[in-house]
């Protein structure tokens, strides 16, 4: 009985204990002061996620500030002279690279963090009582897991936002970029500026530059990966890269062959000369030139260059001490050039191109003849002292040649200018009175001494292959060369002037109109 009395005493001691002060402790006192406890290692574990995510992305940007100097980078350039090198443009992949190469380092240094904690807790543990070791190993799992977490976190936001300043600067960039370039192009293709090489005769929009310094040769110098304005060659010129900061001022040379080229900002005009072998179209090209050169030099402000000057001193020669000029024997085309650079102008080339008369009767084996194709006026030469079928034959190889060239169908005409010359007029009085009758007269006086002295299916031939012709007689040399005399030629100016008058590029030409009256009166 007495030890039942006990034990309902200590139970209700127990029930008072637990019920008026464990329980109200617990309640009051424990309880507010584990949550602060849990609230502050949260707070201290995020903190120290923060710290680690700004450590770790920290170390990685110092770490790959450069991604030009960066050892694993694939736009370091590991020769000699590294620092001379031409560099992509940062916008054009290493941005990326080193966007990249940031976010994996800094996921790295957290899990390395991550993996230091743990050791400390192995270090720690191996003198302590397991009853110690578990809440140590809980609390470091609890705060690996949350570094993890947090660190991973905030590490792909610092990414982000990273990501999001270098997409911006890529599209202002590529904006800006895509415009300089498109610039570029359309001042070319506006004002018709291209180059077109005298060996190979291929036409090129931007050909290769020379470096100023070192001599090496740059193809597409233009807006692009390795710099916007400027491109650093490998001897460390900055060579600029568009028509508006000097980059016609470099040496320019042939996209194809790498010959030089008389200049890459000029307008082309090109004239083709077509004819049978001693048609005249050298010696008219002497006489001509003699006459352009002499009234382009009368032009203020305006500086005359001429390519090649050697051939220019062979023609110019013949044609002030009369002599006979031999025929032509090149297949592959001679270009006469003249380029007329003004102040505040823009430049004009002006070429010529003569071809050997066998030429034309081995086009097909030959090699290309580009010229034909992009040329603007064509001079066809009928030689008043051959027979009919050799200019017939000459034309009919050329326009077939041209045709497959160009894929113009049998049924369309050639469309282009066209002087028909009819050379060596001296022989005849009408001819040479018919030089300085009206366009129309001219023309008429020229067909009608065709038709007469049998030419009629030539005649007949020209009218069905081109859209537009017209007819000029012409002596280049005033009539047999006299030793010793220079050529007194009549009517070499008109055909060419015709058929620069009929382009555009040089009537809208405002300082052309000084060159236009001289030449007119010659």
């Amino acid at each position: 009985m007495g030890e039942i009395f006990l034990a309902a005493v200590v139970l209700g001691a127990l029930y008072l204990l637990f019920h008026y002060i464990i329980i109200p402790v617990f309640r009051d006192f424990v309880f507010p002061v584990g949550r602060i406890v849990l609230i502050v290692i949260a707070i201290g574990i995020v903190v120290y996620a923060l710290g680690v995510a700004v450590y770790c992305f920290a170390s990685a940007i110092r770490r790959h500030r450069n991604p030009y100097e960066d050892d694993g980078s694939p736009y370091r350039y590991r020769g000699s002279g590294a620092a001379n090198k031409a560099r992509r443009g940062y916008f054009f992949g290493p941005g990326l690279y080193q966007l990249r190469m940031i976010a994996r380092d800094s996921f790295t240094g957290v899990s390395d963090c991550c993996g230091r904690v743990w050791e400390w807790r192995q270090d720690v543990t191996l003198t302590m009582a397991w009853y110690f070791n578990i809440p140590i190993t809980v609390a470091c799992v609890v705060l690996i897991i949350l570094t993890y977490v947090f660190g991973g976190v905030l590490v792909l936001a610092f990414s982000a936002m990273l990501f999001s300043i270098l997409l911006t600067g890529m599209i202002v960039f590529f904006v800006f970029f895509g415009l300089l370039w498109i610039l570029d192009r359309l001042y070319l293709l506006a004002f018709r500026i291209s180059t077109r090489c005298p060996i190979c005769t291929s036409t090129k929009l931007v050909p290769k530059y020379r470096c100023s310094q070192c001599r090496t040769l740059h193809a597409n110098l233009t807006p692009g990966t390795y710099g916007v304005f400027h491109r650093t060659c490998s001897c460390g010129k900055r060579l600029p890269t568009t028509i508006f900061n000097g980059r016609a001022k470099l040496q320019a040379c042939c996209y194809f062959c790498e010959r030089p080229l008389i200049a890459s900002d000029a307008k082309q005009i090109g004239i083709q000369l077509i004819g049978t072998t001693n048609a005249g179209k050298t010696t008219f090209t002497a006489s001509f030139l003699h006459g352009y050169v002499s009234a382009v030099k009368r032009i203020p402000n305006v500086t005359n260059v001429y390519h090649p000057e050697s051939e220019f001193r062979k023609l110019e020669q013949a044609y002030l001490r009369g002599a006979r000029l031999d025929t032509t024997t090149e297949k592959s085309a001679v270009m006469y050039s003249v380029l007329h650079k003004g102040k505040r102008r823009s430049q004009l080339q002006l070429s010529i191109y003569d071809v050997a008369g066998e030429a034309f009767q081995e086009l097909e084996h030959q090699q290309q003849q580009q010229q034909f194709e992009y040329c603007e006026g064509m001079a066809f030469f009928i030689d008043l002292e051959e027979k009919q079928q050799k200019a017939i034959d000459c034309l009919f190889s050329f326009t077939s040649y041209f045709r497959s060239m160009t894929g113009l169908k049998n049924n369309q005409k050639i469309k282009k200018n066209v002087s028909v010359i009819l050379s060596k007029a001296d022989h005849s009085a009408r001819l040479l009175s018919a030089i300085q009758d009206p366009p129309e007269t001219r023309d008429r006086t020229c067909r009608d001494y065709l038709m007469r002295n049998g030419y009629a299916q030539l005649l007949k031939a020209l009218d069905a292959e081109f859209a537009s012709i017209a007819f000029f007689p012409v002596s280049a040399t005033g009539g047999t060369p006299v030793s010793g005399r220079a050529y007194q030629p009549r009517g070499v100016m008109p055909p060419i002037l015709h058929l620069l008058l009929q382009t555009n590029k040089w009537t809208r030409q405002r300082w052309h109109a000084a060159l236009e009256e001289i030449v007119k009166n010659l």
